[in-house]
């Protein structure tokens, strides 16, 4: 069932970030695509895709050169705006599994 959660922070995933700065909250989110696994995970995991999952009110746009070679330890820089408020987001890939999932962290923004 599409929708989202926000809930006591409990099973936290590791990582270096969460274990510096322990979150109080978690927002989970789940969609389900009717597509195979493959293909799904091709869209996701390609960073110039993020755009087309982004409202164009909030001009979003990749600072980090392209393409990005996305594996564990990538880290990916982009502004975009909320509102009247312009932002700047840096994320980096935790955990890298092709074909099966991955793991991204906020690392500042």
């Amino acid at each position: 069932v599409p929708g989202f959660s926000i809930q006591p922070a409990r099973d936290v995933p590791d990582a270096p970030y969460l274990r510096q700065r322990p979150p109080t909250h978690l927002l989970e989110s789940e969609t389900w695509i009717d597509a195979p696994l493959a293909e799904v995970f091709d869209f996701f995991s390609r960073a110039e895709n993020l755009g087309a999952m982004t409202p164009p009110n909030m001009g979003f746009e990749i600072r980090t050169p392209l393409p990005i070679d996305m594996r564990e330890g990538a880290e990916i820089d982009f502004p975009f705006r909320l509102g009247p408020v312009p932002m700047s987001w840096r994320t980096r890939i935790d955990a890298w599994e092709p074909g099966r999932r991955f793991v991204d962290v906020q690392l500042s923004g």
